[in-house]
């Protein structure tokens, strides 16, 4: 694994420059988090996408499965906490739509999240690969005030942002 840091090459770049003065800042360079390789099965979960409803409070998953073979699944259970808090399994080409009941809200005052497990599973049940992710529930939108102002929302209630 190696990582080459391209500053004030062609890529943007942002702030950051080879010699830092002023409101320039210093370079960095580096893998940020821990990086690992593993063996994966033949037919394996290549990525995810999660998306939320607030409104319906539920988080809905859609699998890239590797060498999907025939009765595969997906299981997504969310927990909240320790807590098992909803399952559902669908065929591994599905869109799963999991229902949390009683869903907490994520907002910066309360920013909760649900821990997921994502398991594959293959035409007899048995788990072939299994991952984990989190999820926040929330809604982020705009909507006019009274002057006609435009304001951001966030799960149907305006917020002030404290925006770049």
């Amino acid at each position: 694994m190696r990582v080459e840091d391209d500053t004030e090459a062609w890529q943007l770049r942002g702030k950051q420059v080879i010699k830092a003065e002023g409101i320039w800042y210093t370079q960095v360079s580096g893998i940020w988090q821990t990086v690992w390789l593993e063996q994966v099965p033949a037919t394996h979960i290549q990525d995810v996408q999660i998306a939320t409803d607030a409104d319906r409070g539920s988080i809905e998953l859609i699998a890239d499965v590797a060498n999907a073979q025939a009765g595969c699944a997906v299981r997504l259970t969310a927990f909240d906490g320790d807590k098992k808090v909803a399952s559902i399994a669908a065929a591994c080409d599905a869109t799963l739509s999991l229902e949390v009941p009683k869903a907490k809200l994520w907002s910066p005052a309360s920013p909760h999240l649900y821990d997921l497990k994502i398991d594959l599973l293959d035409a007899q049940g048995e788990v072939i690969e299994s991952l984990k992710s989190y999820a926040g529930i929330r809604s982020a939108g705009k909507q006019q005030d009274a002057q006609g102002h435009w304001r951001f929302t966030l799960n149907g209630e305006t917020i002030f942002h404290w925006g770049p």
